[in-house]
């Protein structure tokens, strides 16, 4: 091909044909300049696709990791309604001045105190690559932006009930009740106090104002966590709705 131009070229020296050899001269350089367009064109066209590619693959990760902990949510809301429902009979048995001193000095249930454990790698990446500035839709990208803040504003309920059980409900626990936690690590369960002693003793504590308040208060806590748990399915929820918006678009 270089050689079929260069022919013609010397040709057109030869025959001093100045003019046309110029005009031939300034196609050449418009050919070569439209094949370098083309190029960097196609290498556009690639980069682009590529980049919609990789788009593609981050939110369909992003939706993966959302549904992935809204069943997290789902099981341990379900636990925590299951909690409160716990506490709600304790106090109807234990208030109810019809009922046995057998009856009413049952042991309290367990505190409730499991955590949502939500992880956030996607979410993560794509804030600290900047590809959170790619996506389309507004109320995603606000969402995306907020949503470590969101989520550690919905998951403070449990510190709240972590800190006033180890600093304040257990601490005035263990000095009028033996220890409710010892048949889980010891055999001594009935070592030191018979099941009557026992009785007693939880049912002096439940007449003890600052002993019942903190019994109040857990339960209280327990109902916060219920109604986060309910906004951070929400926020799962809405959070898939946008992503699927999202590739609606893409496609």
């Amino acid at each position: 091909m270089f050689h079929f131009f260069r022919r013609i070229r010397k040709a057109l020296i030869t025959d001093r044909k100045y003019r046309k050899y110029l005009l031939y001269g300034l196609g050449e350089i418009t050919l070569v300049v439209i094949g370098i367009l083309l190029a960097l064109q196609v290498n556009t066209w690639n980069d682009m696709r590529l980049q919609h590619e990789e788009e593609v693959i981050a939110l369909h990760d992003l939706k993966s990791e959302f549904q992935t902990n809204l069943e997290e949510v789902n099981e341990l809301l379900d636990f925590k309604s299951s909690k409160v429902e716990e506490w709600e009979t304790y106090f109807s048995i234990m208030s109810d001045r019809t009922k046995s001193k057998q009856q009413r000095s049952i042991v309290r249930p367990s505190m409730g105190s499991y955590v949502f454990s939500i992880s956030n790698p996607a979410v993560s990446s794509i804030l600290s690559t900047g590809k959170i500035d790619r996506i389309q839709n507004d109320s995603l990208k606000q969402m995306l932006t907020e949503w470590h803040d969101l989520l550690a504003q919905e998951r403070g309920p449990e510190q709240l009930q972590a800190d006033f059980v180890n600093k304040t409900f257990l601490p005035i626990e263990l000095k009028l009740l033996p220890n409710q936690t010892l048949k889980d690590i010891s055999t001594t369960e009935n070592a030191f106090f018979t099941d009557e002693e026992a009785q007693d003793m939880r049912l002096d504590a439940i007449q003890n104002m600052e002993y019942l308040n903190c019994l109040v208060h857990n339960l209280h806590l327990l109902r916060i966590q219920v109604f986060a748990g309910q906004n951070l399915k929400e926020l799962h929820e809405k959070a898939i709705v946008l992503l699927d918006q999202e590739l609606e678009t893409r496609r």
